[in-house]
């Protein structure tokens, strides 16, 4: 053939059988690896892998090549060298807007620093909340009872306090013999209704620390027997 690629490869087939000498394998083997070797080097000068590319061939880009070596080529700014032109900017800086402005700077930096962190609405609604009167007046009288300023008797606020919870949280047993008949007349769920208002008054007494209220004034009555149900009642 003509073609000069193949000529080559014949030219160097050409002479290997050729020789008068006794033929040897192990030179004939050698030689066809070396004639093998130097045709697959020149293979891959001509045609460098052009079906099996290297996996990073594949990822980068000339684009992201370029973008690489320019990150690792790039100066940090730490060591950017220093010209007189940032003095100007500060100077100008400095008196084009922070000497513009009304309040000092270091000021309002504390401020900003003080601030609290932000509160749910939630939080924000419970401060809005005023003080229950409830745990108000229990407070007084735990108060007035540590400190024996008043006995029971002397006390018409806590008498008329404790007839109005009394009421209130009383367990519907009368001894009447007619409110008990209405009691039989009244259906379950009115009965359940006023089994849960009664629940619910003693979970706000319990709440607002009635019960520690009605120890310290039981302990105030220092032994007098005959207060001591009208102390019960919170408690019962």
């Amino acid at each position: 053939s003509d073609d000069p690629a193949v000529k080559w490869q014949l030219n160097l087939y050409k002479d290997v059988l050729k020789t008068d000498e006794p033929t040897d394998p192990e030179k004939t083997i050698e030689r066809v690896q070396r004639i093998s070797a130097a045709v697959y080097h020149l293979e891959q000068v001509e045609q460098p892998l052009r079906s099996k590319k290297a996996v990073w061939h594949k990822l980068l880009s000339k684009q992201r090549k370029r973008a690489v070596v320019a990150c690792f080529r790039m100066a940090p700014l730490y060591n950017l060298p220093r010209h007189r032109s940032i003095n100007l900017f500060l100077h100008g800086y400095q008196k084009y807007w922070i000497e513009t402005e009304e309040y000092s700077f270091e000021e309002r930096l504390v401020q900003d620093l003080a601030i609290p962190p932000k509160t749910t609405e939630e939080e924000e609604e419970e401060d809005e909340k005023h003080p229950d009167p409830l745990h108000q007046i229990i407070l007084h009288f735990s108060r007035s009872a540590l400190t024996e300023r008043s006995k029971l008797e002397n006390d018409p606020l806590y008498m008329a306090y404790s007839a109005m919870m009394a009421k209130s949280c009383q367990s519907g047993q009368d001894n009447n013999e007619e409110e008990e008949e209405e009691e039989k007349e009244k259906t379950f769920e009115e009965k359940e209704m006023e089994k849960q208002k009664t629940l619910y008054q003693q979970s706000r007494l319990h709440e607002r620390g009635a019960a520690e209220m009605v120890l310290q004034m039981i302990s105030a009555s220092k032994g007098n027997t005959v207060q001591w149900n009208d102390y019960l009642i919170f408690i019962y």
